[in-house]
């Protein structure tokens, strides 16, 4: 996973195999002959994720939590997902224009990235059920002017690099997450 083949690197791996350069044509009637290969831009996707996100340990993380809600009688309403979602700033994605070639059924399609980019990271939570609390917004910065902000029940925080910190996590749990949570029973 991530390290998909071009147009410009395929050209030179059938020039190789085939001992002459492909026409301009050839990649399209390629594909019309290849029905079960397609060519998409790729979405960004970091080194140190991609090692991680693979079939077994997403598996094993759901048979772990399975267990252990069970086990402690917790109800799915009970059970929040936090994430952050970084937003990149001046450019990404509209940079590389470039598609690559994919099987058909494969729905992640990725190339590998540097994730070294300037962000706002964005804190986000859902329940189970479907129920969200409300956001937090991570700017890159030093200080910032509160008035230039006035959504209530929304933390808003500066990191020199616009991440999330253990700070501003633990900040953004306790006036936001802990006033807005529904948890059905009480757990803690």
């Amino acid at each position: 996973m991530g390290h998909g083949v071009s147009k410009r690197t395929m050209i030179p791996k059938v020039q190789k195999m085939c001992g002459r350069r492909p026409s301009k044509l050839w990649i399209r009637r390629f594909l019309a002959r290849r029905t079960d290969i397609v060519l998409k831009r790729p979405t960004g996707l970091d080194p140190k994720r991609a090692q991680a996100f693979n079939l077994a340990t997403v598996d094993h993380h759901f048979e772990l939590l399975q267990a252990f809600l069970q086990e402690h009688q917790i109800p799915w309403e009970n059970v929040y997902n936090m994430d952050e979602k970084g937003i990149q700033l001046g450019g990404g994605r509209k940079g590389n224009r470039q598609k690559y070639f994919y099987s058909r059924d494969q729905k992640c399609r990725v190339k590998m990235q540097s994730a070294e980019l300037e962000l706002v990271t964005i804190i986000e939570c859902v329940a189970a059920d479907g129920t969200s609390i409300p956001p937090g917004f991570v700017f890159q910065g030093v200080e910032m002017f509160p008035e230039w902000f006035c959504e209530p029940n929304t933390l808003i925080a500066t990191s020199e690099n616009g991440w999330t910190s253990d700070f501003i996590g633990a900040e953004w749990f306790k006036i936001i997450f802990i006033p807005n949570q529904t948890c059905v029973y009480d757990i803690i």
